[in-house]
């Protein structure tokens, strides 16, 4: 099963997900991203108290990888659609349809090219 996406006023999103990023909050995701950068273990620092913000940590960080993944597949079958919807517009035959779009996403990702496919499979099929 494939799931859908749809254009509304904000932009293009899959059908039953709410809007990922609008445009604005790329600048804020950067931020966010330089603070997390930013943050150290401190390992010059011991003690229980420490050890628990610590754990804390790891956790909190854990469930942002699951956040980032899960954003990464909507994005990327938001990309998708929208790749489709343009080849379609501007006359790609049918049976060539999609061909690059797996590149790309490969591309923006920094990983092989090979890769890229996964990762729109990934997205379809969650």
């Amino acid at each position: 099963m494939t799931a859908v996406a749809e254009l509304d006023p904000r932009g293009l999103y899959a059908v039953g997900v709410y809007p990922v990023l609008e445009h604005a909050d790329v600048d804020a995701l950067r931020s966010m991203l330089d603070q997390v950068a930013a943050i150290e273990g401190d390992p010059g620092r011991i003690g229980l108290s420490d050890d628990a913000h610590r754990i804390d940590l790891l956790g909190l960080l854990e469930r942002m990888k699951s956040v980032a993944a899960a954003t990464q597949a909507r994005v990327t079958l938001a990309f998708e659609h929208s790749q489709l919807v343009q080849q379609e517009q501007s006359g790609v035959r049918r049976e060539h349809r999609g061909r690059g779009i797996g590149d790309q996403v490969a591309l923006a990702r920094g990983c092989p090219t090979s890769q890229g496919s996964r990762h729109l499979g990934f997205a379809q099929a969650m």
